[in-house]
């Protein structure tokens, strides 16, 4: 059976790389650092999930979701922010522009397997 497909957006190395030492062992990982790169990834790679930052240099968050819920390739492919913007109205605004969960950084490991595994199932 071969692995499910994350992509993972965020413009700082150091994020990428605590994504990926999180979720490597159980996931093939896919990653981009601004809107432009998200949207070619996921017409290549077909994710099954996109962990998304808020705080991207072409383009926000919120703005690129729109985006990828508009592909046609993406139907039914959710995302989860993964933001250092933890106020209530971010993560209201996360959810108004087609966001199926939102993760608050500094991330927690198990918090991020967690929500990824039980969207992944859903």
């Amino acid at each position: 059976m071969s692995l499910q497909t994350i992509l993972i957006v965020d413009d700082e190395p150091a994020n990428l790389a605590l994504m990926q030492t999180i979720l490597a062992d159980s996931y093939r990982l896919v990653f981009a650092r601004n809107g432009t790169e998200t949207l070619a990834a996921i017409t290549k790679h077909r994710p099954d999930l996109v962990l998304l930052d808020v705080g991207l240099p072409d383009i926000n968050g919120y703005d690129l979701c729109r985006q990828i819920k508009q592909l046609d390739t993406a139907q039914g492919l959710q995302v989860i922010f993964v933001t250092s913007f933890a106020d209530s109205a971010h993560e209201e605004a996360g959810f108004a522009a087609g966001g199926a969960d939102y993760i608050s950084k500094p991330v927690f490991p198990q918090i991020v397997r967690a929500r990824v595994s039980a969207h992944l199932s859903m």
